[in-house]
């Protein structure tokens, strides 16, 4: 039938870098390779919150990657490749605040509610 529509190729990211998920925090390695407008963007050292975590297409060459959409930049995408995972902190704070939950008895109760 006409119009003949082609089918697009299957995107295929191949294994990504690290364990991304939504909420990481991701420092930026490589200002330069993580989008074609080196101008915009994080700089070197940057830290950011990761919003999006997906499998994509660059946009200069079409290569297929894994991108992440970071807080305060709601249009970009950025190459995974570009940024290292920041891994959490486990403070003093942390770490009593935790014991003070593990301490809380459950409330039983004879009858329901």
């Amino acid at each position: 039938m006409w119009p003949f529509t082609r089918k697009p190729k299957p995107i295929n990211p191949g294994p990504i870098n690290e364990d991304w998920r939504v909420g990481d925090l991701a420092e930026c390695l490589k200002p330069d390779d993580h989008h074609w407008n080196s101008t915009s963007g994080p700089e070197r050292g940057d830290v950011m919150r990761v919003v999006e975590v997906h499998a994509g297409r660059d946009n200069v060459f079409g290569r297929p990657g894994w991108f992440l959409g970071l807080k305060g930049e709601p249009f970009w995408r950025f190459d995974a490749k570009a940024f290292r995972k920041v891994p959490p902190l486990n403070s003093e704070a942390s770490a009593e605040f935790t014991a003070k939950i593990r301490a809380c008895k459950p409330v039983h109760r004879k009858s329901p509610a």
